[in-house]
């Protein structure tokens, strides 16, 4: 994209210029010294300098603070390129047909002098180009095109960044973005002449980028949208000269999708844009703003009302859909300005196929340290004692309400602490907490995301809290349950310190404990084997917690019944006199009763035979041997009877 200042340069700044190399070229040439000859030259630097506006090509010299030694040598390249005739000039004062350093101290009187260094502006910046590539020649420099293009008032993005860098149009800002409070604060600042680093934090497709739009809009800058990490070739720091230069010139503001290397968003040596944006998602580290007035602003999610309307007015099929499917999609915080761009490129056709695509859109939001659950299971897939039953529906209708409670200003202040619902699930394996987390999910109407928190904890320091940090952040910005199994491993009991290991694990869990307690405000469920390994300070925050007994007989004969039946048997009845038998013979869980019907209808599948108690017993065999234990005589003979 090319954008065009409305300031043109004067049309004959570039004949001036020729005019003011040519002048010099006749009087080094032609030897003369002659007070006529000095007259000429202070002419045409006068016509140069004093044209009625400005000369553009001072103000950019003024812009990128650069010295008269450095104009003296953008001159001389400049100069060919508005008129190539004068290369054969040069040849004929040099020998060689191009600009040199030296060529430029002699035409403006400053013979032999270091004109260039690697502190000079036109190297700091990357004005010119050094090529050293003629072994035995001095090196000929070479003004990047793109001054000429600034000259003309015209600002395009350099070739070698592009697909990583854009100027950006500003959309109409949501009703809720605190455009106006943000323009005042930078107001004062943008007073003092200091430049600024403005974070936005908020999900990606939220908006960050047209939010710093509105704000550049409102002081008349434009946008460069710049994404260090796209375009397949790594960011450089020269990369980050050329999009810092081309902000400066054409007055825009610079907002980058994600950090430059450290130390870019105000190089050593070079003046920083006035006005730099970072965007950034939650959980993500914020980079060290250095000289630069560091200000940050939390991007509100949209509300409801502007995303049903959004939806509507965005997505051709959203007319087929139910109002249930746009009441639901409406309160689905992943549904960004982004994401509801991509569904309108998707068109679902059914209410399904949106609930779907928006579940994938959280699902991207989560990113890699969440895996999100699916299934289909409800309160009749869960076998346990009516008293746990119970509570686990008290927890699910605390879930799925609370929200609504907490719009009484009252309540909200009292139990601002308390906004969070965290549930904990303990007991033996396989006796159905991780089922129990779906179905509680499923009656929120959200997603569950399973952490597996052997993979969170890290052994390099401060990488475990970073990566919670992260997973909170991001939970906060999505409708979603979080489900940390084996909590143990994050959740652990503090210890005395008896080493610098002890310290930081210590430092880990006091951080999530904060985590937890005063930041989060969305609902997690914990599950644990050892629920005696975790520290007490979770334990006394937690109000739900629910033990998992292994099932009684009673419940291990319905877990029988019920998964057989999701099996489909074609001789189900057949099989009714068996699960009584297997449930008061097999003390097992309702995973292993699950693990054990499943290898048996796969062997008999195999065999293309029914189902029938000889094939379960041998599975079930194989199933207590992982533990170490065999099913006792009478109670094999009890199963083979049946058969």
């Amino acid at each position: 994209m090319t954008v065009q200042s409305s300031d043109m340069a004067h049309t004959h700044e570039f004949e001036l210029i020729v005019a003011c190399v040519s002048t010099r070229l006749d009087r080094l040439i032609g030897g003369d010294n002659t007070q006529a000859a000095v007259q000429k030259v202070a002419a045409a630097d006068a016509r140069l300098r004093n044209q009625p506006g400005g000369s553009v090509l001072d103000a950019l010299m003024t812009t990128f603070a650069a010295t008269e030694a450095d104009r003296a040598v953008l001159m001389t390249c400049l100069a060919p390129e508005c008129d190539p005739r004068l290369l054969n000039r040069y040849h004929e004062v040099t020998g060689r047909g191009w600009a040199t350093e030296w060529l430029a101290s002699i035409l403006f009187a400053r013979p032999g002098q270091v004109l260039l260094s690697q502190s000079s502006a036109l190297m700091r910046w990357r004005l010119i180009d050094v090529k050293a590539d003629q072994p035995g020649e001095p090196p000929a420099l070479v003004a990047d095109p793109a001054i000429r293009a600034w000259m003309s008032g015209l600002y395009e993005i350099p070739l070698g960044l592009t697909g990583k860098a854009q100027f950006l149009a500003p959309l109409p800002p949501l009703s809720n973005w605190p455009v106006t409070d943000t323009v005042a604060k930078l107001e004062r600042t943008f007073a003092r002449e200091t430049p600024v680093l403005l974070t936005v934090n908020a999900l990606p497709g939220s908006g960050r980028a047209t939010f710093a739009a509105n704000i550049a809009r409102a002081f008349d800058q434009q946008v460069i949208l710049v994404d260090p990490g796209t375009g397949g070739t790594p960011w450089s720091r020269d990369d980050t000269a050329l999009v810092q230069r081309l902000a400066i010139v054409s007055n825009a503001a610079l907002v980058w999708r994600s950090a430059p290397p450290a130390g870019d968003l105000a190089p050593l040596g070079r003046v920083p844009p006035a006005f730099q944006v970072l965007t950034r998602s939650p959980g993500d580290p914020t980079p060290e703003p250095g000289p630069l007035a560091p200000f940050a602003v939390d991007l509100p999610q949209m509300q409801p009302q502007e995303r049903r309307v959004m939806i509507r007015a965005s997505i051709a099929t959203a007319a087929d859909w139910t109002d249930a499917t746009h009441d639901l999609l409406a309160t689905r915080a992943a549904l960004t300005p982004d994401a509801i761009a991509r569904l309108a490129r998707i068109a679902p056709q059914t209410d399904a196929e949106a609930i779907e695509a928006t579940n994938q859109t959280q699902a991207a939001a989560m990113g890699a340290l969440a895996d999100r659950m699916t299934g289909d299971l409800c309160w009749d897939d869960l076998i346990l004692p009516d008293a746990l039953s119970g509570e686990l529906r008290d927890l699910a209708y605390e879930a799925r309400t609370r929200q609504h409670a907490w719009a009484a200003p009252t309540m909200a202040r009292l139990f601002a602490r308390e906004r969070g619902l965290v549930g904990l699930f303990h007991g033996p394996p396989g006796t159905g907490k991780t089922m129990a987390a779906q179905v509680v999910a499923r009656e929120m109407g959200v997603d569950l995301y399973r952490i597996d928190c052997t993979a969170v904890v890290s052994k390099y320091i401060g990488e475990t809290s970073k990566n919670m940090s992260s997973i909170f952040a991001r939970a906060r910005q999505i409708d979603a349950v979080l489900f940390f199994d084996e909590a143990e491993a994050l959740f652990a009991r503090r210890t005395d310190v008896k080493d610098s290991n002890d310290r930081h694990a210590n430092a880990d869990t006091t951080n999530l404990l904060q985590l937890i307690e005063g930041q989060f405000e969305g609902t997690a469920l914990l599950a644990t084997n050892r629920k005696s390994d975790m520290d007490a300070a979770f334990l006394r925050r937690i109000r739900y917690s629910f033990e998992f007994p292994r099932p009684a007989a009673d419940a291990r004969i319905a877990i029988w019944r019920h998964a057989a039946t999701a099996l489909t048997l074609d001789n189900a009845a057949a099989l009714e006199g068996l699960w009584p038998i297997l449930g008061t013979s097999l003390e097992i869980t309702g995973a292993q009763i699950k693990t054990t019907l499943l290898s048996a209808f796969f062997a008999v599948q195999r065999q293309n035979v029914p189902l029938d108690a000889v094939a379960i017993l041998r599975a079930a065999e194989r199933e207590l041997m992982k533990e170490g234990r065999a099913l006792g005589a009478r109670e094999r003979e009890r199963i083979r009877a049946y058969a």
